[in-house]
């Protein structure tokens, strides 16, 4: 699943950043955006979002945006807002905002801080239905919930936009690795339209 490459590669991306403990986390009782993330819309500037979420939002120069850890989508979407500490389900997570060079504003991921994204299963697992909870108490039943040895999603279709929670399990290692997604109502099709996938699987 598209879906699930572009997690991968948020997940290689996440690096811990010790000045990360000292940033105060940010509350999550902003209402929510349906046509983009909290205070934020869809196809903003970096600008535009800098000043949407200021001051939680920390920049990231076009130069290091390129750095493997920055870079989601096979480098289509460059991370340059970053939120390096944000309070959901009562625990701590990084928020990664991706942006399109001509579409702006295309995709927000949210992770655990503890890096790269991988962590024994038992916590991963635990972190998922903490997260499922607090998205369920927010947006109500699911539009799609997916489960299998190797992975779980849920998923919450709305108007502008996409709301995907998912669990990748190494059930051999006992690893796992937990995102919940935001992005624009169909922009993993879009993107793989335009890039001639042929399937999302």
């Amino acid at each position: 699943m598209a879906a699930v490459n572009r997690i991968r590669g948020a997940f290689a991306a996440c690096v811990v950043v010790g000045a990360a403990a000292c940033v105060p986390a940010v509350s999550v009782k902003t209402v929510e955006n349906p046509a983009g993330w909290r205070q934020t819309k869809w196809g903003m500037t970096v600008e535009q979002a800098a000043a949407a979420l200021r001051p939680k939002a920390e920049a990231i120069s076009a130069a290091d945006s390129q750095l493997e850890k920055w870079r989601l989508a096979d480098g289509a979407l460059l991370t340059r807002l970053w939120i390096p500490d944000y309070a959901l389900a009562s625990r701590h997570f990084e928020v990664k905002l991706a942006f399109a060079e001509d579409n702006g504003l295309q995709t927000v991921v949210v992770s655990p801080r503890d890096a790269p994204g991988f962590g024994p299963l038992d916590e991963r697992e635990a972190i998922f239905s903490d997260l499922e909870r607090e998205l369920r108490n927010e947006f109500g039943t699911p539009s799609l919930r997916e489960n299998n040895p190797e992975r779980l999603d849920v998923t919450w279709r709305r108007s502008h936009t996409d709301v995907a929670l998912h669990l990748i399990r190494f059930a051999k290692t006992r690893v796992g690795m937990v995102a919940l997604v935001y992005s624009p109502t169909g922009w993993d099709e879009r993107w793989h339209r335009d890039h001639g996938a042929a399937s999302r699987h």
